[in-house]
């Protein structure tokens, strides 16, 4: 059943550690979600509200992170920054994790129930979602123990919209019998890419999580996109790993 379903990279815990040193000469610690950007040039990390952080110092080193990865920072601004070439916010970064980030899963009339059974059905509960790019975010919560739990956001064809023509996205999870002794908050990054259509320059979501027999979040969300990125309609990719260095800190037990 692992082999079906597992996919690297990890999401994290909501909640980090606060900042781990004093500094007199900043602002207070934030928590941000965003996704790295590196080159040959330069490297900064464009957070979910648009802010342009520029690390200046960091218990991180600068090797260890790679353009596109998603991640959850704990960072202080120390002030703005703006010339020619660069603005946004001069940064202390305190701790940073990567954050699971995996296409969406596929399921047709093809599928098997091998397949469908191993993708699970166990409870789990949406707290937020919001799009980043092509990125559909979720911050969610769920019951376990020590075991490694699984996590795919699903596009089921055969039930693929609302009556309104909305495309139904569902989070998934099995918990791997797991033994549900605590509670645990994550995040996830999903690439929505591959429901790009070309005659269109967005799509309507409805995204949803089922947890203890009932959904207990429905949200409707609208992708927009440029028609000039899609590379092939209708094409829907298998959950699979994303590259990673693996050297960020990964957290909690889910794949």
């Amino acid at each position: 059943m692992k082999n079906l379903i597992s996919v690297s990279g990890i999401i994290v815990l909501f909640l980090l550690t606060a900042c781990q040193n004093n500094y007199d000469s900043f602002d207070e610690c934030r928590l941000s979600v965003g996704t790295v950007t590196k080159n040959a040039e330069s490297f900064f990390i464009i957070t979910d509200g648009g802010m342009k952080l520029w690390p200046i110092k960091s218990r991180i080193s600068e090797s260890l992170f790679e353009d596109g990865m998603r991640v959850l920072i704990d960072y202080s601004i120390w002030d703005e920054y703006e010339n020619s070439d660069h603005i946004g916010f001069n940064t202390t970064i305190h701790d940073v994790s990567q954050i699971l980030t995996k296409p969406i899963f596929l399921f047709n009339k093809a599928t098997s129930s091998l397949i469908v059974d191993s993708i699970g059905n166990d409870p789990i509960n949406i707290l937020d979602a919001w799009l980043t790019d092509d990125y559909m975010n979720v911050r969610f919560e769920y019951e376990g123990g020590s075991k490694l739990h699984f996590l795919n956001l699903v596009f089921n064809t055969e039930a693929a919209v609302t009556y309104d023509g909305e495309i139904i996205l569902e989070l998934r999870h099995n918990m791997n019998d797991d033994a549900k002794r605590y509670r645990h908050v994550g995040i996830a990054s999903f690439d929505i890419s591959s429901l790009k259509n070309a005659k269109n320059n967005s799509i309507d979501i409805f995204i949803r999580s089922l947890s203890k027999g009932e959904y207990t979040f429905n949200k409707s969300l609208t992708y927009e996109y440029d028609t000039q990125t899609v590379t092939e309609i209708g094409k829907v990719t298998r959950s699979m790993d994303k590259a990673s260095s693996g050297n960020i800190a990964m957290l909690n037990h889910m794949k």
